[in-house]
């Protein structure tokens, strides 16, 4: 009976041992930490206005549809993943559509830089919801070419100011060890500060995008 008793206890402890590694290792698999990298790419539609004009005569507010179209944008997201939060910064270059003058040839591009904040709700294996906070500033450079008999008229301007607010949401589905891919939709909401006129004072304007976003999280 002794004997047995002893047994029994070996057993006991064992199993406990058991389980107490299953759920540290449980736990290890569902703490997620360390460096997260996102490539995004898609479209951005703009609204609102770049300027408002201060005399009546020179027209009030100036759109932003007056001057730029949909951009391209080629994005990368740094930073760290901790469990359910991401903390990084962001960097944009997008490619432009001018709105182009009669008989000219026009270019435009932008480029975005800030902080971001992603919180992941849900602690799942093969979808990642996320929701996304953050601010940072943008360039958007606009230039123009008109030529007429024996002259040529060359314009360029860059609106540059504060992205005062970023919201974003998106899903990434896992489609490899390391790699998530999955679609996203954003909204920024800024405003210029380098204005083409000096009869002129900032105006809010917005960039509503959607596209898909490849994240590494090795």
């Amino acid at each position: 009976m002794h004997m047995q008793h002893k047994v029994r206890s070996v057993v006991l402890v064992g199993v406990l041992l058991a389980a107490s590694s299953e759920a540290r290792a449980a736990g290890s698999e569902s703490s997620i930490r360390g460096l997260e990298m996102a490539f995004r790419s898609g479209v951005l539609i703009p609204g609102g206005d770049v300027q408002t004009y201060t005399f009546p005569d020179e027209g009030g507010p100036d759109s932003i549809s007056n001057w730029f179209g949909p951009q391209i944008p080629l994005w990368v997201d740094v930073g760290y993943r901790l469990d359910r939060w991401f903390f990084g910064g962001y960097v944009q270059y997008a490619y432009g559509f001018a709105i182009c003058p009669t008989d000219s040839s026009c270019s435009a591009w932008a480029i975005r830089t800030g902080v971001e904040s992603q919180f992941h709700p849900a602690d799942w294996k093969l979808i990642d919801p996320w929701f996304e906070i953050g601010f940072g500033y943008e360039w958007n450079s606009y230039s123009a070419t008109t030529s007429v008999p024996s002259t040529t008229f060359q314009f360029s301007t860059t609106f540059h100011g504060v992205e005062f607010l970023r919201l974003g949401v998106g899903a990434d589905f896992a489609v490899a060890r390391d790699l998530r891919l999955g679609p996203f939709m954003e909204f920024s909401l800024g405003e210029f500060l380098g204005l083409s006129s000096s009869a002129a004072v900032p105006a809010l304007h917005f960039w509503f995008g959607v596209g898909i976003k490849l994240t590494w999280a090795p």
